[in-house]
């Protein structure tokens, strides 16, 4: 949801800004134009807005508090919904999750293995040494008696 020019250009004086188009593109690393034609059609864009801000080491939504779409940003924190959560997880982890929590059998208590997670989508058991079993898992032949280095 795009600023009033208008608005930004008072933030930018309060915050000692300067209003200039070159001024700001040689802060933000902005296009000079782009800068130029949001400033001259009276809606520049909440990226500008935010690219500005952390040029200039101001928090990002104290910035955008300072402007009428986005004054209450910071008084009402919204908690996730089941649904949102669930979609930013990996359907590897919920298969893990899911294989776990109904067949105890697969992942003993008591077993020397345990459980590492890489890169967080896939659940891999570690036991000393890697070989002993990868070999018990591969389905392709395994070189058995070359030695590693």
């Amino acid at each position: 949801m795009p600023v009033s020019a208008k608005e930004f250009k008072s933030w930018l004086d309060a915050s000692s800004i300067s209003t200039s188009p070159a001024a700001l593109s040689a802060l933000t690393g902005l296009n000079r134009g782009t800068l130029g034609n949001q400033l001259r059609r009276g809606n520049v864009a909440e990226s500008t807005v935010v690219a500005v801000a952390r040029a200039a080491g101001i928090g990002v939504l104290q910035a955008l508090t300072a402007f009428d779409g986005y004054r209450d940003v910071l008084s009402r924190p919204v908690e996730p919904s089941a649904a949102e959560v669930l979609s930013q997880v990996h359907h590897a982890d919920l298969m893990a999750e899911l294989q776990f929590r109904t067949s105890k059998t697969h992942y003993p208590a008591n077993s020397e293995a345990t459980f590492h997670s890489l890169s967080s989508r896939t659940m891999v058991p570690t036991v000393p040494g890697w070989t002993p079993w990868i070999r018990e898992t591969s389905d392709t032949a395994w070189p058995r008696n070359r030695e590693w280095h």
